[in-house]
């Protein structure tokens, strides 16, 4: 279920999200913000990513599970680890009695068959998280959708009767939209 953030953050129509990524992840930060912050002028989402300076200061914190990963807040715990050929993130949100107050992005260590662009539609999928959007929130189409898989170096939405568009492009489900929109407006 679609959980805001704290009016503090909300109302700056800002995440600001911090990459402690490696390997091949580091230079997927930049290229995936710069994606989801054209789809969100595309769509009108309300929201923006920025660059964060440290842990302190981020909203979103991005960092790889090589083998278990954990990241503590508020005395809550996030894990993560991924099986080999993992084709998809983990976000935690840590909310509180006002909404979301930190959140963090896992992405999976071992990477070695996914390209750039894969990885893209990997970090932007969880970016979609990040905006307060759950499991339970995942699209008919897109992005968003859950679970991708991969098709001749790109992303699909595998499931029968969809258009199959490889991405990226990436787009967004009309649902997709209207959920993040209802959270940022």
């Amino acid at each position: 279920m679609a959980t805001a953030w704290v009016a503090s953050v909300k109302n700056t129509k800002t995440l600001k999200v911090f990459s402690r990524l490696s390997g091949k992840w580091v230079n997927i930060f930049s290229l995936a913000i710069t994606e989801f912050n054209g789809l969100s002028r595309r769509y009108g989402l309300g929201v923006k990513l920025a660059k964060a300076g440290g842990d302190s200061d981020a909203n979103i914190v991005m960092e790889v599970a090589a083998g278990e990963a954990s990241f503590k807040y508020g005395g809550e715990k996030a894990t993560a680890s991924f099986g080999q050929d993992a084709v998809h993130g983990k976000t935690s949100l840590f909310a509180g009695t006002d909404g979301i107050e930190k959140a963090v992005i896992f992405l999976p260590g071992d990477v070695s068959d996914l390209n750039t662009k894969m990885m893209e539609v990997i970090a932007v999928h969880e970016f979609i998280h990040g905006c307060g959007l759950s499991n339970a929130d995942h699209g008919t189409d897109g992005v968003f959708y859950s679970p991708l898989v991969k098709s001749n170096g790109k992303m699909i939405v595998p499931q029968q009767g969809k258009e199959k568009r490889p991405m990226p492009p990436m787009f967004l489900s009309p649902g997709t939209v209207s959920k993040i929109q209802g959270l940022w407006s």
